[in-house]
Parts: C-alpha cells; sequence; structure tokens
C-alpha cells in the first residue's frame, strides 16, 4: 500500500489490484465535497468493479479485522468493504459509482426509503399493539424511550434514533 490521491483527498492504494482504503472521517468530507472528488484521466487505474462469483472478504489494514461486505446506502448497488471503525476499502470502478450515485441524488433517495420503511414499520407496531393489548412503552431501550403520551409511535424520534444509532 502507499499513498495517493484522489483530488484533494490522501488514500491508501494497493498497487497490485488497484484498490484504496479511504479513512471514515475522509470519506464523509468526499460525501460533502464531492465536486472535489476527481478521479485520473491520464491513464490511472481505473477499473469497472469487477463482477466476481466467489464472495471476497477483505481485511481491515488498520485493525486487520474483516471488513463488513455492504450496499453502499442500502440502494447503490455497489457493494463496499467496510470497517465500522477505521473506513472503506474500494474496490477498481466502486467510488466513482459511488460518487456517481451521490451525484444524482442517491443518498436523499436512501433516506426517503429509510423514512418511508420506518413508517411501515411504525404501522406495523401499532397494529400489533392494537392486536396484543401491549403499548409503544414495551419500545423502550437503552437507546431512548418512544413511547409517548398519546400511546402512538413518532416517526421522527425512530428516524433520529436511527441516524444517531448509525454514528456510534
Amino acid at each position: 500500500m502507499r499513498e495517493g490521491k484522489i483530488g484533494d483527498f490522501s488514500v491508501a492504494k494497493c498497487s497490485q489490484c488497484g484498490g484504496f482504503f479511504v479513512p471514515n472521517e475522509t470519506f464523509d468530507k468526499m460525501q460533502e465535497r464531492s465536486d472535489r472528488v476527481i478521479f485520473p484521466t491520464d491513464g490511472g487505474q481505473r477499473g469497472e468493479v469487477e463482477q466476481e462469483s466467489a464472495v471476497r472478504y477483505v481485511r481491515c489494514p488498520v485493525c486487520l479485522n474483516m471488513m463488513n461486505r455492504t450496499n453502499f446506502a442500502r440502494i447503490s448497488g455497489v457493494i463496499i468493504d467496510s470497517c465500522r471503525g477505521h473506513g472503506i476499502w474500494f474496490d477498481p470502478g466502486e467510488m466513482e459509482k459511488i460518487m456517481d450515485f451521490i451525484a444524482r441524488g442517491g443518498l436523499q433517495k436512501s433516506k426517503a426509503a429509510d423514512i418511508d420503511r420506518l413508517k411501515d414499520e411504525e404501522k406495523l407496531v401499532r397494529l400489533r399493539s392494537g392486536q396484543s393489548g401491549t403499548d409503544t412503552d414495551a419500545l423502550s431501550t437503552s437507546y431512548g424511550d418512544f413511547g409517548h403520551s398519546k400511546g402512538g409511535l413518532d416517526v421522527l424520534d425512530v428516524v433520529r434514533w436511527v441516524l444517531g444509532a448509525s454514528k456510534d
């Protein structure tokens, strides 16, 4: 691994496979300033995402633990390898696809899909609580109390909890 640049951002690049590791803080800045993420056009290694038949897990270059494979923003269709504590590994072509997804409003679509899913879950919880005789006080957890005096579940509280829990 050697230091490399993508636009204004420093990354750790693998000279063998063309992939690179981006620390979480750097990736957050890349998403905020996606106009500053510029990929080389001078023949630098910019490849298509390889479609492998076998799933391949990658170790975090910082802690050496196996990274989690996830669909970026749950709807992008780009499977990335991430270490919650350290950063994200991008195979060749993945970062370009993610930045295109972001530029086309993908993060907003993902958040809207999350809100819709939470609303559906809220309806299900209300339905179940009405059928089983329980109320939303049963939803109190170590992360917060979702019960309200009206006996309903506030979607905004659930969204705040989900967004807060995902930053841990």
